[in-house]
């Protein structure tokens, strides 16, 4: 940009690299400055929306992907962006071009599902189950397609991770690990109330929400050479009292930066319930929040959105039934070697008592009331998950009991989880 002020994909990538380092007003005003540069390109309107809506202006990112729209029809990446911030009705003209759309021949496969789960949204929105289950299939079924997953390797890593981090581990390496009580780790299945109960945390002036970091799983994986990353779970029965201080050091030295003058910082990566063992050997004081959900609403809801990021077992409805199984046996095995350590938070009860549970939410982590957070929709911070335009409502009860609109699809899901979805009526 200094040797080309007017090099207008300098200003959209500059815009990428401030957006993805949570400076979003910056970032925004390089994609208006992308804008100004190229008007006819819908790759900057595109990325100026998602800015817009991880910063909270949702009307601004509607308004944005509608003028892409207004510019260059038959994007799928437009349609797909927007249904992430409109709420559709029966005859809204772009459910229409979608499906038209659909038509075309030479459509990419990412670009073909990103169509079909924009019209799964659409579909549920108008209020038409049967057409949004049956673009939400074709989305899932077309994903995963392209990548191979076995999640008999998941269970069995569950399995193996539950023979290590037994309890005679646990009092065998009592008292490693470092004494600070910063980290707040918020975990659970995906689309389980993560993001939610990040917001509600960030919004008290003691706590920096950081959102999902990869930094505990590399810091583990990586911190200590002479353990490659192949070698965890069987590793852990292996670490010293120096080799799990190095794995903490390097966690913290990792999420310094995050910090921004706050005394805690929340990491709501959602599978780092794999790690809770090494948690509790790294930071016995930490704070370990369980979030937890409907499992067919859970399941559902991921069965839904079109991950950025990977989980594989989420695009398909056995195998998501079988990866919830075996995380639910996994936080079972944690609550009984680990008593007393994991704080459960359950999203309906949230939902019904928001002002009691989020009172309970802030004593286990010793913070003091402070209404912010029963208003934490007002938080002005980057979202940057799935649940980026949720998280900037109060809450709502319509996402309790979802499933039950697409109850006649669910068969395969519903036979795994068994009682108490197999027989309802």
């Amino acid at each position: 940009i200094q040797y080309s002020p007017d090099f207008a994909f300098a200003h959209n990538n500059l815009g990428n690299a401030l957006r993805l380092q949570g400076d979003l007003p910056s970032a925004i005003a390089s994609f208006k400055r992308a804008l100004t540069l190229m008007p006819d390109n819908v790759l900057p309107y595109i990325n100026l929306g998602n800015a817009q809506q991880q910063s909270g202006d949702l009307a601004s990112a509607l308004q944005t992907f509608q003028s892409a729209l207004n510019i260059q029809t038959g994007q799928p990446e437009v349609y797909f962006a927007l249904s992430q911030v409109k709420h559709f009705s029966p005859l809204d003209q772009e459910i229409k071009d979608m499906e038209a759309l659909l038509g075309h021949s030479d459509l990419s496969v990412d670009q073909r599902l990103m169509v079909h789960f924009a019209l799964g949204k659409a579909y549920e929105d108008a209020g038409n189950y049967e057409q949004s289950f049956f673009h939400l299939e074709a989305g899932n079924r077309l994903k995963r397609s392209t990548f191979h997953y076995s999640v008999e390797e998941d269970k069995a890593l569950f399995g193996a991770i539950s023979q290590v981090f037994d309890s005679t581990l646990f009092e065998e390496k009592s008292g490693f690990g470092i004494s600070d009580a910063s980290p707040i780790f918020i975990l659970g299945m995906p689309r389980s109330g993560t993001s939610l109960v990040e917001q509600i945390l960030s919004s008290h002036p003691q706590v920096y929400g950081a959102g999902e970091l990869h930094d505990l799983r590399i810091s583990i994986l990586d911190s200590v050479p002479q353990y490659p990353p192949g070698s965890f779970p069987f590793m852990a029965a292996k670490l010293n009292r120096n080799d799990i201080a190095t794995i903490a050091s390097a966690y913290l030295e990792r999420t310094s930066r995050y910090y921004r003058h706050a005394d805690f910082v929340t990491d709501k990566m959602p599978d780092n319930f794999i790690y809770i063992g090494m948690i509790r050997l790294m930071f016995p004081n930490a704070r370990i929040i369980h979030c937890q959900r409907d499992p067919v609403d859970t399941c559902l809801s991921c069965y839904k959105r079109w991950f950025s990021d990977s989980q594989p077992f989420a695009y398909d409805l056995v195998e998501l039934g079988q990866y919830y199984l075996g995380y639910r046996d996994l936080m079972d095995h944690w609550h009984r070697v680990l008593p007393d350590f994991i704080y459960d938070i359950q999203y309906e009860k949230l939902v019904e008592n928001q002002e009691q549970e989020t009172r309970r939410l802030l004593e286990y982590c010793e913070l003091s009331w402070d209404n912010k957070c029963i208003s934490f929709h007002e938080t002005d911070r980057p979202v940057r998950t799935a649940s980026s335009t949720q998280v900037r409502q109060p809450l709502y009860n319509d996402s309790v009991r979802r499933w039950k609109s697409f109850e006649n699809h669910l068969d395969p899901l519903l036979g795994i989880l068994g009682q108490p979805y197999s027989n309802q009526q």
